[in-house]
């Protein structure tokens, strides 16, 4: 896990200087999919998407519509 969030540190400062690396995107949404931090596992694949028109990954996409569907389970089992 220790590595994976080094990863993650340096893929964030690393796309602060070049947002339009695609290979810098995946290797991030790697890195955060191992980690589990769903929020940017979304935005990278919202910029893959956008920079590189690429076909959707359906695994990761499976992934985070499981995690929204079990957040929204878990606040209406709260609220």
């Amino acid at each position: 896990q220790r590595n994976f969030a080094a990863a993650l540190h340096a893929f964030e400062e690393a796309l602060k200087i070049r947002r339009d690396s695609w290979k810098m995107w995946d290797n991030m949404r790697t890195a955060a999919l191992q980690l589990r931090r769903w929020g940017l596992v979304l935005n990278a694949t919202v910029e893959l998407l956008n920079l590189k028109e690429r076909e959707l990954d359906v695994s990761v996409l499976g992934l985070l519509v499981d995690h929204a569907l079990k957040t929204i389970a878990e606040e209406g089992e709260a609220g």
